[in-house]
């Protein structure tokens, strides 16, 4: 479950720190009502993200 883009990026870095060689998409599941309120600023903000 997401809330934030950081719980995206978190995913990412743990793939990446642990050398997984064929890493798998993360794709962000906004549950909760909030959440998927602010998910349109949350994807803007990773794809914002270099």
């Amino acid at each position: 479950m997401a809330t934030a883009p950081s719980d995206v990026l978190a995913v990412e870095l743990l793939q990446r720190e642990c050398h997984v060689k064929k890493p798998l998409r993360v794709v962000p599941l906004f549950e909760k009502l909030a959440d998927l309120e602010a998910a349109p600023a949350a994807v803007a903000r990773l794809f914002s993200i270099d």
